[in-house]
């Protein structure tokens, strides 16, 4: 008699399946500095000295983009798409001084 219980799987069955849309395009690395003064609506957990990274990220081939804050409060995020990320963390009208630096990685064959 085994001694482990077979239990439902509480994951939704939709994670598991595949995405066909997967192309070969290689993983992009990226980091986000903000270069302007953060602090009139960031506390100090909130913020980075300007010539640190905010946050460092990746995109999948899949096209998720995941972030990591270099913060105080440290978190990591994940979004379906880079420009859903932009969407919240761009701030288009660049009062903070963003700058993305991407970095340049290759891949080992």
């Amino acid at each position: 008699m085994s001694r482990f219980i077979k239990a439902k799987s509480l994951k939704d069955p939709s994670l598991n399946k595949v995405d066909n849309t997967v192309t070969d395009t290689p993983l992009k690395l990226f980091s986000m500095y903000r270069r302007g003064d953060i602090s009139e609506d960031h506390d100090e957990n909130q913020r980075t000295d300007p010539d640190k990274p905010q946050f460092d990220g990746v995109i999948f081939r899949s096209g998720k983009a995941v972030i990591s804050w270099n913060t105080e409060a440290k978190s990591v995020a994940v979004f379906d798409s880079f420009e859903e990320l932009m969407k919240i963390h761009g701030h288009p009208e660049d009062r903070y001084g963003s700058e993305i630096m991407w970095h340049d990685i290759t891949e080992e064959r």
